[in-house]
């Protein structure tokens, strides 16, 4: 399976102001938000799958940044997000809170280059979405309705959707009727928490097992959104399952910190940065991304979650637990490159070039 990089760096410059126009719940603690562009320079990069990177204050009025789905532009110079209200207090709780008609956000650069258009010559292209994950393949599957509906060559499709329930499913009539009248087009839920009588046409009752991927053929594409956990396990196991599949994935949640087995877990260690003049003590469950700019060094960082690449480091001496990421090769890792925001400091006397 080739692993594809789902995100390239924004365009030096291209940041501006967005105001809402548009805030409306579309399922269980989602919200739609639609923008329009005052710096009209971002428009040309606001596609369908891309996604914005946006700064906005969390739940305790602190500065934060995170990025979101482009799930359709439904006018010149307008983009359209979901944002699902996390129980964390982060930033979709004060998006939630406080983002009305009317608000300005920050949108500090637009990434990704999962789009309709790289998959026209494709037979066929499983997306594969874990809640909120769904935005980038509905995305992509509203940009593949339009081109089908002018008669266009598209994929066959098929959407494995996990959800804790369906009320927190966005579109879902949208979702069921593309299911019936469009041929290309094919949709599984698997609904993991809700208690369901039964399971019915396609709502099936729990996770997929590994036999329900291994029905999906021999996918010419596969496109993984969702969680950390999630995308890392649909990762492997299509891995096994379609080994010549072209594999596609964004995940932007930040990666879980590590668990804690000892007290050694807790402790800080000794992070020496000899090209920045820095030495401090860092803890080892924060990550090195964190740490970093806590320690006043500017980072470049985009996605935050392991698939873009941006905040990648060397490590020079010492020891990083290093969580799930998709962006380093082989070849990368082997050279001792680690990306800071998957990095949790390890072992005293640290030394990383960045």
């Amino acid at each position: 399976m080739v692993l594809s990089k789902s995100a390239v760096a924004p365009t030096p410059g291209k940041s501006g102001f967005l105001r809402c126009d548009l805030a409306h719940d579309v399922a269980f603690q989602t919200r739609k938000f639609i923008f329009t562009l005052l710096d009209q320079r971002l428009a040309s990069e606001c596609i369908p799958g891309r996604y914005l990177m946006l700064e906005y204050s969390d739940g305790a009025g602190r500065p934060r940044r995170a990025c979101y789905s482009i799930v359709a532009c439904p006018a010149a110079y307008q983009v359209e997000i979901l944002v699902h209200r996390a129980s964390d207090q982060g930033m979709s709780e004060g998006m939630h809170k406080h983002l009305v008609v009317g608000s300005l956000v920050l949108c500090t650069g637009v990434g990704g280059d999962i789009t309709a258009p790289r998959f026209s010559d494709f037979d066929s292209l499983a997306l594969l979405a874990g809640g909120i994950g769904l935005t980038l393949p509905l995305a992509l599957i509203r940009e593949l309705r339009g081109r089908a509906r002018e008669q266009h060559r598209v994929p066959r499709v098929t959407l494995l959707l996990c959800t804790p329930a369906l009320e927190a499913i966005p579109y879902l009539a949208e979702l069921l009727a593309l299911e019936l009248t469009d041929h290309w087009f094919t949709l599984r839920i698997h609904v993991t928490r809700e208690a369901l009588y039964q399971g019915k046409g396609c709502i099936y009752r729990g996770r997929p097992e590994q036999s329900v991927l291994m029905a999906l053929g021999e996918c010419e594409g596969v496109v993984i959104c969702g969680s950390q956990a999630f995308v890392s396990r649909m990762q492997q196991i299509m891995a096994m399952q379609h080994g010549k599949a072209r594999c596609f994935v964004e995940a932007f949640s930040p990666p879980d910190a590590p668990t804690p087995t000892s007290s050694v877990d807790t402790a800080a260690v000794r992070v020496k940065v000899p090209s920045r003049g820095l030495d401090f003590d860092a803890l080892t469950s924060v990550s090195l991304l964190e740490q970093l700019e806590a320690q006043g060094q500017l980072i470049r960082s985009q996605c935050r979650a392991g698939i873009c690449g941006a905040c990648k480091i060397r490590i020079v001496e010492g020891e990083c637990r290093r969580e799930a990421d998709f962006a380093l090769s082989v070849k990368e890792r082997q050279a001792g490159y680690a990306l800071a925001c998957c990095s949790f400091p390890m072992t005293d006397g640290l030394t990383i070039d960045i």
